[in-house]
């Protein structure tokens, strides 16, 4: 099993046709203080498995890592992988909200994505720290 797609977003949605749709894709976010916590964020992610596959049941485990390589939180489930057409590989896509992300700090953290305790892929997110807010001026523009 392979990720062939992974990203953070403001939001995502499969449409009834099964169109995957995807609005603010990002992989920076500021915060005037620390610790902060982002309000609210998709991961979106798809998954390609191959006809071996069909029936397996995979363990899936997202790890958010800080800039030291510290684990700061992990979600984590079990899934068969499903049948497909026939004679076809099977395309999984996912959207995993994320409502009130902590963040200890500034930094390059990222979203960890492992099938069965190995690391598949891995979506990156720099947290900064943003020093004024919106509207108000800094000591030097006054």
């Amino acid at each position: 099993m392979e990720v062939t797609l992974a990203l953070l977003a403001d939001a995502a949605n499969i449409s009834q046709e099964g169109k995957l749709n995807v609005l603010g894709s990002f992989n920076n976010i500021n915060a005037s203080e620390f610790p902060c916590a982002h309000p609210q964020m998709v991961l979106v992610t798809r998954f390609e498995a191959s006809r071996a596959e069909i029936g397996q049941t995979k363990q899936l485990e997202i790890r958010l890592i800080d800039p030291d390589g510290k684990t700061l939180g992990t979600l984590s489930a079990t899934f068969e992988v499903p049948g497909g057409p026939v004679g076809q590989g099977v395309s999984m896509d996912n959207i995993l909200p994320l409502v009130n992300t902590a963040f200890e700090r500034a930094g390059d953290h990222s979203f960890a994505i492992l099938i069965n305790g190995e690391t598949k892929d891995e979506v990156g997110l720099k947290v900064t720290h943003s020093s004024s807010k919106a509207g108000e001026l800094d000591d030097d523009d006054a």
